[in-house]
């Protein structure tokens, strides 16, 4: 209830003389639409209220590459998730160590939540919350887990 009651907060209903206006651009609605001219403008005013939709925007504008590193995290995400399918079908120890060695490579690089599928990416604020940012895609950057632990001077 929180998110709608912000979402009403900020983009609060809109009339004129001669009927409603979009909440969002303040275009003319037309017959049934009620606060939005267009699925774009409720998509604008969401990523503008919710922070999951924001960070979800994000890494599409980004298509999930890191804007530090360049590294590409969705096909990254594909990978482990072939990796991790093909592990439960491994029976051979010396295939098990293999991909033993690659996961302790990859949590010694930063990437120590390779279990947690959503955690290969992240919205990154470019200006903090507590410095005045707001939640806006002009503000945000799609990062990798290891540079947003580098941009937040966080050990990697």
């Amino acid at each position: 209830m929180a998110r709608h009651s912000r979402m009403a907060d900020k983009f609060p209903s809109r009339k004129d003389d001669l009927g409603r206006l979009c909440a969002f651009c303040g275009k003319r609605l037309v017959g049934r639409q009620r606060r939005w001219c267009s699925g774009e403008c409720e998509g604008n005013a969401w990523e503008q209220c919710s922070p999951a939709f924001a960070a979800e925007r994000c890494e599409a504008r980004a298509k999930g590459v890191c804007h530090d590193c360049g590294i590409d995290t969705k096909e990254l995400d594909h990978a482990l998730r072939n990796l991790r399918c093909y592990h439960d079908f491994l029976w051979s120890e010396l295939k098990r160590d293999v991909l033993h060695d690659i996961l302790s490579i990859m949590r010694r690089r930063g990437w120590n939540c390779w279990k947690s599928w959503d955690a290969l990416g992240q919205a990154h604020h470019i200006v903090k919350h507590s410095d005045g940012g707001e939640l806006h895609p002009s503000n945000l950057v799609w990062l990798c887990v290891p540079c947003h632990k580098k941009r937040h001077g966080r050990k990697e």
